[in-house]
């Protein structure tokens, strides 16, 4: 192949990479408004792939008047296009369970047979659901391995800690366990990849967990500005150094 039919292909993978990248970011929600929720909660999220396209994925859907949905998931197996494929599906069937079944560990069972139906490649995705009765202020959650969001109760954050259960994908017929728990009048959750707490720095060091909550913890700032702040310590964390995994926010706040 001589160097100009190596050049246009180059700039057609290049254009279809751009084009998979802005199809990946439509299907993400766009910021919710306040008002949606009737001035009792308020959510922001946000992503950031290492690559053109990426394997994390974030949702938040109201259910019906009195329930919203909150989802993130991580950890695709593979890179690339085939792991943003899967992420883009499990995402779908996600919400499209949601709209027919109330209860999270139903729709990851349900979910979860759907994704491990011909998945000759055992593909899998991690991945955390809540769902949040508004008049009651109880968050009904599941985990399919995915790390445990950090809720903040009295001004701290501490895991939300569960039975993590198994990953969405590579076997059927899993029943999932979930929990609940009342938000109190201030409370936050904050949702998130370990693209984050996996980053490292020039000495080989992780960004972690503790480092997370600490920044948190010393953080009073309203919710949009307090996930741009932990992206902007991330990076200063790790100064020049590529982006290795994706990175992948997602916060809501109980006001009343």
């Amino acid at each position: 192949m001589d160097l100009k039919n190596i050049t246009a292909e180059k700039e057609r993978i290049n254009t279809e990479l751009n084009i998979a990248t802005n199809i990946q970011k439509s299907i993400l929600p766009k910021e919710f408004l306040t008002s949606q929720g009737n001035g009792k909660f308020d959510i922001s999220a946000t992503s950031y792939p290492a690559k053109e396209v990426g394997g994390d994925f974030y949702d938040f859907f109201f259910i019906d008047d009195d329930h919203v949905a909150i989802v993130i998931g991580g950890d695709v197996s593979g890179k690339g296009i085939p792991a943003a494929l899967f992420m883009m599906l499990a995402k779908t069937l996600i919400k499209k369970e949601a709209l027919y079944e109330s209860n999270p560990k139903n729709i990851f069972k349900n979910v979860n047979n759907q994704l491990a139906r011909d998945n000759s490649e055992n593909m899998f995705v991690t991945a955390w659901m809540g769902i949040l009765e508004i008049k009651t202020a109880m968050l009904t959650y599941v985990n399919a391995g995915h790390n445990p969001p950090l809720l903040k109760t009295s001004s701290r954050y501490k895991p939300l800690k569960s039975k993590p259960n198994f990953v969405l994908g590579p076997i059927d017929d899993i029943d999932y366990i979930q929990n609940e728990i009342k938000l109190e009048k201030g409370a936050r959750i904050f949702l998130y990849t370990d693209g984050i707490t996996e980053a490292i720095n020039s000495k080989k060091e992780f960004f972690g967990e503790k480092n997370l909550i600490n920044i948190l913890n010393n953080s009073d700032l309203p919710i949009r500005d307090l996930l741009v702040k932990i992206k902007e310590e991330c990076d200063e964390f790790s100064k020049n150094l590529e982006q290795f995994d994706d990175i992948t926010m997602l916060i809501l706040e109980y006001k009343i």
